[in-house]
């Protein structure tokens, strides 16, 4: 396994730009709020679940580019809350922010979140915590720090039934972050 190339980043970004995009309705421009305070009006996107509705913001600068995530049981008219955002550096750096891929084949990827992804920035609370109460994502203890393993994905079969899976990945962890945030 290694990291992924700027090349492969460039792909993965595409591929999972062009899934929103695809899949899930368009909701136009919308305002977003994070925990700390900080807003963006991002073009956002919704994907209905039985549980609720994910919500999925676009944020494009010149050092990154990041997906934001909420889920919601309607959608509010007032801010969206963030759950959490998975950031992801533009190349040619091809270093990583909250967001990760480790490469298991030449289009196959471990996607996996750092403690950046943390309600607050903490990562050692979040990770403490994590490991006191699980949920069904394992947790890669690495010297350069720990990873929250989210889905694997096939960049080369990325259809209907494994991006419904991605979102419903990401509608889980949204809720256990809210969980997570609730009960700290």
């Amino acid at each position: 396994m290694s990291l992924a190339t700027p090349e492969q980043l460039n792909a993965i970004r595409s591929t999972l730009a062009e899934a929103v995009e695809t899949y899930c309705k368009e909701l136009g421009e919308r305002t977003w709020s994070w925990s700390d305070g900080d807003t963006a009006t991002l073009p956002s996107y919704m994907f209905p679940f039985t549980t609720g509705i994910l919500l999925l913001g676009i944020r494009k600068t010149n050092e990154s580019w990041t997906l934001v995530v909420g889920l919601e049981d309607d959608i509010p008219e007032a801010p969206i809350p963030v759950s959490f955002d998975m950031a992801l550096q533009n190349p040619p750096t091809g270093s990583l922010a909250s967001m990760g891929f480790e490469m298991l084949g030449d289009n196959v990827a471990q996607v996996f979140l750092t403690g950046v992804v943390s309600p607050g920035g903490n990562a050692a609370n979040f990770f403490a915590a994590y490991d006191a109460t699980p949920a069904q994502w394992p947790v890669l203890h690495t010297a350069s720090g720990d990873r929250l393993l989210l889905c694997t994905l096939d960049l080369d079969i990325f259809l209907y039934p494994q991006v419904h899976q991605f979102f419903d990945t990401l509608a889980d962890f949204a809720d256990y972050v809210t969980w997570y945030r609730d009960d700290s």
